[in-house]
């Protein structure tokens, strides 16, 4: 599970002029080739970059939490959560279709000019329910209701720019997705200890913070689009996008609110108190995910074009990894927590060690959920996890009046280790091969790490 913190903002935004020709040039046909880094050294640098992104979370993350107190930070998360999962809901898939056509040869100009006014045109829904989904979620609280709003009106930027990051994505071009990703990440840091050093960290500015560090993380993407050649619409790919992508939207749907519907809800169904304490335990658990889950962008391309055995050794150094990192951060969260945090969350403790339970099933989960939709079946993905997603629903719904985030955290969890045993069933039967080649390291595993870690020296 992950935070829609302020430091880890997904709203990146990308626009270009839509050209509809009858053909394209005869250079935008051919797709780019580029030499594979090794991939292990590959994932070893992807995980330097999330390193970046746990070292800003660990700077806003306590000035924050020190600045606003639990109700502030609650009503900081109200805002956020909503804005970070539109862009996933609205994309519909289409990334995902990109990122798979994109590694195996289809032209950008051709994806660009047949998808992105799909996207535009799906990011409208977000614009038309600006008004009364802030009003619903907002109960009242005025500065939660305009950030809400004022995100949700600017739709088309956070929409267009997700589907179009499936370009550099599907061509491995790993340091301009890497900048896309932290760029945002790291402005935000910046300004929250400036903020803070001059005593003006607010719900407010810390949101402006947010829209404006997206923002700035958008210049490449709008480069990439305007150097795609003169855009293309095809009939064609267009169906075959739409049809591919609204499979793999199921999955990703999933995704986005097995991460935060809980804390979607908690908005309003809980005090803000409550929400800021559990905004805090799941920021402080996501944090050994931050370094193992590289593995699950890395493998996307490549599996695409037919490498699933990288989908097992991936799986298994994952659970290795992230089982270590999860056991020495239950070590430290009560330390953590109080030092950079403060006695003030110091209820957040016990909420992150249940929340840590779900981070080794959530990491294997993601790289088996990228392995599936880049194979050609993301269908079968989101099948596996949508009967998870209406139990989890109700039971928060539910419970969450009476049990708070302490019922949060134990339903996310459960939710977690249910999907994961969903995936590894379907990717036995897709990709094969028997459960301890996806779980069990291997010494051939163990080589290629320490090959990697040496080569890096």
């Amino acid at each position: 599970m992950k935070e829609a913190d302020a430091n880890e903002p997904t709203l990146v935004a990308a626009q270009a002029p839509l050209v509809v020709t009858q053909a394209p040039p005869a250079t935008a046909a051919k797709p780019q080739h580029r030499q594979k880094p090794n991939f292990t050294r590959l994932v070893a640098g992807l995980t330097g970059a999330n390193a970046v992104l746990v070292f800003t979370s660990l700077i806003t993350g306590p000035l924050q939490a020190r600045s606003l107190g639990p109700s502030g930070r609650g009503d900081l998360a109200a805002i956020l959560v909503p804005l970070t999962i539109l862009p996933t809901l609205l994309d519909l898939g289409l990334t995902a279709y990109i990122v798979r056509a994109r590694a195996r040869g289809e032209p950008r100009n051709v994806l660009l000019g047949s998808l992105v006014p799909l996207s535009l045109a799906f990011s409208l829904v977000g614009v038309a329910a600006a008004f009364p989904l802030a009003h619903l979620i907002a109960n009242g609280r005025g500065i939660v209701q305009t950030g809400i709003t004022v995100g949700l009106l600017m739709s088309p930027i956070w929409v267009i720019s997700l589907t179009a990051q499936g370009i550099p994505w599907g061509e491995e071009r790993w340091r301009l997705l890497t900048f896309v990703r932290i760029a945002a990440p790291v402005v935000t840091a910046l300004s929250m200890i400036v903020l803070y050093t001059v005593d003006s960290l607010t719900v407010a500015s810390a949101f402006v913070v947010f829209i404006g560090a997206s923002l700035i993380s958008t210049a490449p993407l709008v480069a990439v689009m305007a150097r795609s050649g003169r855009w293309q619409f095809k009939r064609d790919t267009m169906r075959e996008g739409t049809r591919f992508g609204a499979k793999a939207w199921l999955g990703s749907l999933f995704n986005a609110t097995d991460a935060r519907l809980d804390q979607l809800l908690m908005a309003g169904l809980v005090s803000p108190r409550e929400l800021g304490l559990y905004a805090v335990a799941v920021n402080v658990a996501s944090f050994p995910n931050s370094f193992i889950g590289a593995i699950a962008t890395a493998i996307n391309p490549r599996v695409a074009q037919g490498n699933n055995e990288l989908v097992k050794r991936s799986c298994r150094v994952s659970v290795l990894l992230i089982t270590f990192a999860t056991i020495a951060m239950a070590v430290v969260v009560p330390i953590m927590i109080r030092v950079l945090f403060g006695s003030a969350f110091n209820g957040a403790i016990l909420l992150t060690w249940v929340l840590l339970v779900s981070t080794i099933s959530g990491t294997v989960s993601a790289a088996l959920l990228s392995a599936l939709s880049a194979s050609g079946h993301p269908g079968a993905a989101a099948r596996t996890q949508m009967f998870v997603l209406a139990p989890t629903v109700i039971a928060l719904v539910v419970l969450l009046p009476s049990t708070g985030a302490l019922g949060a955290a134990v339903i996310a969890t459960a939710s977690s280790l249910t999907k994961f045993c969903a995936l590894l069933s379907q990717a036995l039967r897709i990709l094969g091969g028997r459960a301890r080649d996806y779980l069990v390291i291997q010494r051939s595993d163990l080589r290629s790490v320490a090959l990697a870690v040496r080569s890096r020296r």
